[in-house]
Formats: C-alpha cells, structure tokens, sequence
C-alpha cells in the first residue's frame, strides 16, 4: 500500500559501484530511505558524500543484512558485480529466519509468508537482483526465472541498453515509448530561431491555438522547462512538441516554422557498424538481426581476438549471419574497407568511452549518417551532447534506472523515461476505482510542473483540454522534471 499513497519507503541496494551509486542517488532525491551495502573498504569511501546510510560488509552474509535492517526494508536491489552475489542476497533478504517452517505455511494467504524450494520467503520485502549474464538472462527484465530463489525480478542493465538502442534505431523517437508507437503520436522539434513567429509570445498566446498538438518541453541551454502560461519562446529554445494528426502540422509550422524536424516510425537504417564485441554490442547486433522488418548489414568489430570468438559464437549459435572483424575502430582504412561513408548508423559501445567518444568523431568525419556513443559515468552525459559529431548518447546506467524506478515506485506507473537532464516522461494508468475518475483534468491535484502531455483510452487518442473527464483505465502520457514520480504515484 505505501507505493499507492506515496509514503517514504526504505530500500536497501547491495552493491555501491555506478548501478548502485546511480540508484541510490535518484532514490534518495524522491525521499527515500536508503541503505547501501559495499563490501570493498575503498569503494564505500567513495559514495560517503551521498546521503545514505553505509555499511561495509558483504550483502550475501545474513548478519551483515541484518546488521543493516533488512527487517524493516521495503525494497531490495542487488546490483553487484557477481550474478552469484546477487542472486544469494535476494534470497537471504527474502527469508525470514526467526520463523518455523510451520508456522510460515499456516500463515500464507493471511500474514503475507510463502515457503518454496527450500526458501522460507516474506513477501513483505520485494527484491531486485541484477543478473548481468547473457546466458541466464534472455530479456531485459523477467519476474518468473528466479522466483524460486526469492527474486522477484531480475533484470540486466547491459540488456537494457541493447535493448534502447535498438528500439533508437528501429523504432527512432526523441524518447523510446512503446505506447506512442502504439498510439501514433509523433514527436516534432522545433529550433527558435530570432525569425522564428513565436519569439517573445507567450505559451498562453498560442496554446489555443492547436487542436491535435501539445507543447510538451522547452530546453535552453542546460535548462528544462515545462511550459506554464506566462513561458516566453526565445531564440536558441528547443521546443518538443506532441502531434496526434498530421493534420495540425500546417498551424504549427505558421508559429514555428518550416523547420520542425518531424520522427518518423519506419526506419531508415540498414547498414549498421558497431564498435565493441562487449555485452551490449554482441546483445545490440543481434536484436538488430532478428527484427525481420528490413534486411540489415551489420558489422561487429573489435580489437580482442578472445571477444571477437565469442561473438562468432554466440552469432553461430544463434544462426544469425553478422559479420565480426578484428580490429580498432580508430582504423581510418578498416573503416573506409567497411564502407563507412555508406553506414546509415555506427554505435559505439567499449568499455572504454574514450575510444567510444573519439571512433565516433571519426565516423562522422568519415561519413557515417548517424553516431551512437554508450557512457557510463553521468558527469559527462551532458557535456558529450554537445558534441555535433555525436547525434545519440547512452547512460547504461540511466538506462536502468528509467526501466525499473517503475516497478519501485508506483503500480500506477507503467513505463517511465528520463529524456534529457532531469526531464522525464512517465506513463500512468489510472486505477479501477480511483476517486478521480470522472472528474475534469483542471480538478485533478498534479505536482507542481507536471504536464499532462496526451490521454489514450482504449484505442483513441486524445490532446486533452481542461474541462476533459478522465476515467479509469485511461493512460496518461505527464511530462515533469525532478523527483516528481513519488509525489505523483501517491495522488492515485
């Protein structure tokens, strides 16, 4: 019940590398709770400037959860580098050692205890593992493989990232929704220039003035805005916008111009280079070459003899025909021999961004149509952006984080995405029963800078007006920005 009412939950994370760190950061700034265990002395050193509490020791020895109060936890997330680690701790998380064995079955169904392959669990506690291995892993997320041992979902960040990436390239959109693809909403972007007609208005001059059309986000500079009444458009503003029919993009071109860049569903690549025979790119190359919608060329390439075998391995194994190169992508000859001027995308994805930053500069150069860089570290996401070299850039860390603060935070909550800075756009159902089904949009109480972007119910799709009634089993598409996510997921 805590999630619906969106009361302070405690969550314990084992595991302080950049998951971990990652995780507990975002948490903590929606108003959690929480604990994170380390067993490295030197890693726990590190996080000691966020605001949790730590403590060193290992999360698979019960008296170390203990010790860290795993009694009163909420929520469970095991993200260590040891598939092994993880698996072990959600399952000593889950059980409950004070209870007999008897007196748990008897209270199934009632005190919330269930007892299966040898593990006594409380399902009072939910728990997360990361299970970064290919082999045990076939999706990005599954809440049925290791049930038996006290998970109650499992996911791969890796897999996650692959996963994004080929819905960027498949499926492009400024923010990977499935439900807009679904829906048919299209997102357009607009770059104010000094002539562009809507300079100096207001977003109350012009918000009546579009039927199938909503203005979702305004970006300038490092700032995202959510546009109220009183936001002026300036030049230098990037502006997204939702359009339900193509209908409506004549009057949107008579306020922001011939220049609105519009996404569209097919996509155009079929000729694709991926720097990196890691996780991701082995993953990534073959998601690519499953999709049956068009024939693709993929090449893989890689400097390491052993990494380049074991994707001709898994390539085999998997009967998919990609073609894997040993070699750098610096290799300005290997890359003109792969036809880079033909490459409609290159994606980098090594362990290392370095090379991933400067492949990808010289893709561009070289004439690639489109570049993917994969980061990990969240201090440079920004700073890579600016880069006009680099058209896409991936946080395999945020990647995560958008893919499973759902599950956390709300059932309400069905899908959120972290679009740019601390930009996000969530999907949410509204509940059977909610005490607001019926009532007018205005009536609704949402967080302050949350917008609702657009209302789907059943197969129709609307841009809804203030006077709207929603009802339950609509699905909103909000915009908002910051830890809003909590305060939103306890007004339902």
């Amino acid at each position: 019940i805590w999630f619906r009412l969106g009361i302070c939950m405690n969550i314990m994370i084992a595991g302080a590398g950049e998951v971990g760190a990652n995780l507990a950061v975002k948490l903590r700034h929606e108003g959690h709770n929480v604990t994170l265990i380390e067993r490295d002395p030197d890693t726990c050193r590190k996080v000691e400037n966020i605001d949790v509490l730590i403590v060193n020791g290992s999360a698979s020895d019960p008296a170390i959860l203990r010790e860290a109060g795993i009694e009163g936890t909420d929520y469970f997330i095991a993200v260590t580098g040891s598939d092994e680690v993880n698996l072990i701790a959600c399952s000593f998380a889950k059980s409950d050692e004070n209870t007999p064995t008897s007196q748990k079955a008897s209270q199934d169904g009632t005190g919330g205890f269930n007892k299966f392959s040898g593990v006594k669990v409380n399902r009072k506690i939910k728990t997360l593992a990361r299970v970064n291995s290919f082999e045990l892993m076939d999706a990005a997320m599954d809440s049925e493989k290791f049930k038996s041992l006290g998970v109650d979902m499992a996911f791969c960040p890796d897999h996650m990232a692959a996963k994004y990436i080929s819905n960027v390239l498949l499926t492009p959109s400024f923010f990977t929704m499935k439900i807009l693809t679904e829906t048919g909403v299209m997102v357009m972007e607009a770059d104010i220039k000094d002539s562009t007609p809507v300079v100096g208005l207001r977003y109350a001059d012009i918000a009546g003035a579009f039927d199938y059309a909503n203005i979702a986000l305004i970006f300038r500079e490092s700032k995202v805005i959510i546009p109220e009444k009183d936001t002026q458009f300036l030049p230098g503003d990037r502006v997204m916008i939702l359009l339900l029919k193509p209908e409506g993009l004549p009057i949107l071109e008579q306020h922001f111009g011939r220049g609105l860049k519009q996404v569209r569903e097919e996509s155009t690549v079929k000729r694709i280079i991926i720097l990196g025979a890691t996780r991701i790119g082995i993953k990534l190359a073959a998601l690519l070459m499953m999709d049956k919608s068009q024939k693709r060329h993929i090449t893989l390439i890689d400097k390491n003899p052993r990494d380049v075998e074991e994707a001709n391995r898994v390539f085999a194994k998997l009967g998919l025909n990609i073609n894997v190169i040993l070699g750098k992508g610096t290799d300005v000859n290997l890359l003109k021999d792969n036809r880079i001027e033909k490459t409609d995308a290159f994606v980098a994805v090594t362990a290392k961004e370095q090379t991933n930053i400067i492949s990808s500069l010289l893709a561009k150069q070289l004439g690639a149509t489109r570049t993917i860089v994969i980061i990990e570290h969240e201090d440079i996401h920004t700073l890579i952006e600016t880069l006009p070299a680099v058209d896409t850039v991936v946080n395999t860390k945020l990647s995560a984080v958008s893919t499973i603060f759902p599950y956390i935070l709300s059932r309400t909550i069905e899908s959120m995405s972290i679009i740019e800075g601390d930009a996000r756009v969530v999907e949410m159902r509204i509940p059977r029963k909610s005490k607001f089904s019926g009532r007018p949009i205005k009536k609704l109480p949402l967080p302050s800078g949350v917008k609702i972007g657009a209302l789907i119910r059943g197969k129709e799709t609307y841009i809804p007006k203030k006077e709207f009634e929603i009802k339950s089993g609509d699905r909103l598409i909000l915009f908002g920005k910051g830890n809003f996510v909590t305060r939103l997921s306890g007004l339902f």
